[in-house]
């Protein structure tokens, strides 16, 4: 039972963790090597799922702007190095990005919220947060 609980890393599982790590390591190498040119050109990493096989991991972002779809394709190779260089793994997933569908419903949600609330009950303090 003791070698169970020492080898148990918590209740975190595995694909879990990996697809954290991945996140983790292609958001800094985005840091170091994308620059955005305006605010919309900023992306955020939101998340990433590694398939079990490994063999693919889907990232989320914020938004995709289409200079950043370009970089993206552009860099898919340079990005995977960095995963293969942090990462310990057997296998570099291939990479596919996408924006992440939970911001697209949050806005739309916003929006039809500030369709039926009265403007002014939508910008109290606390109302918009």
């Amino acid at each position: 039972m003791a070698n169970r609980q020492m080898t148990k890393r918590g209740s975190f599982p595995r694909m879990d963790r990996v697809s954290n790590e991945v996140q983790r390591v292609l958001a800094f190498a985005m840091e170091k090597h994308y620059e955005p040119i305006d605010s919309e050109s900023i992306a955020t990493v939101t998340a990433v799922v590694v398939d079990p096989d490994l063999r693919r991991a889907k990232v989320y972002f914020d938004h995709l702007s289409p200079r950043l779809e370009d970089w993206l394709s552009t860099n898919r190779v340079k990005l995977q190095r960095e995963i293969a260089n942090g990462v310990r793994m057997r296998s570099t997933p291939l990479l596919f990005f996408e924006a992440d569908p939970a911001i697209a419903s949050g806005l739309a949600i916003e929006s039809i919220l500030r369709k039926v609330i009265p403007p002014n009950v939508m910008d109290m303090p606390g109302g918009d947060e």
